[in-house]
């Protein structure tokens, strides 16, 4: 979600409030229809279960759109160096950061230790029962928790200039 959005009961426009979508949260579009009556593109979400306008037909204003499309165009800008929308690149960076955060989770969880026990090699002797593959699996995850926490950096340090 791009913008602050309602969630209405009905494909209209004009249907009952039923909640509230904010900057940034993420909803499963499962129907989009044109509504040529409201001058919107409307798409049935599943949680919480309604209908949000996606898009204006008349100026193209977007409430929503897909990450990973927001996401390319992100990094597209960056590695152009266009001009970028600071609310889009705050998202992508949240969305990417809690990727990150996620795969580091699951990591440890499967190999039931905090992957901070993985040192420059002094420690290979206390692992040389565990398969390759593994410590390799840790050591990847190690580095993607400091990737995570670089982006957490960026995002705040982006977030206190854009307000």
């Amino acid at each position: 979600v791009t913008h602050d959005a309602c969630v209405t009961s009905t494909v209209s426009v004009s249907g009952l409030d039923i909640g509230e979508l904010r900057e940034g949260d993420i909803v499963t579009v499962v129907e989009v229809v044109v509504s040529q009556v409201d001058g919107r593109v409307r798409g049935r979400i599943e949680n919480p279960a309604g209908w949000i306008s996606l898009s204006c037909l008349e100026d193209g204003f977007c409430w929503a759109v897909k990450p990973e499309d927001e996401d390319s165009k992100v990094l597209d800008a960056l590695a152009t160096a266009f001009t970028i929308d600071m609310r889009a690149l705050r998202r992508t960076l949240r969305r990417r950061h809690k990727a990150l955060e996620q795969a580091h989770k699951e990591t440890a969880d499967i190999w039931r230790s905090p992957l901070s026990i993985f040192g420059s090699g002094s420690d290979a002797d206390d692992f040389r029962d565990v398969p390759a593959w593994a410590t390799a699996c840790a050591h990847t995850a190690k580095h993607q928790v400091a990737e995570a926490a670089e982006l957490q950096g960026l995002a705040e340090a982006y977030d206190v200039r854009i307000g």
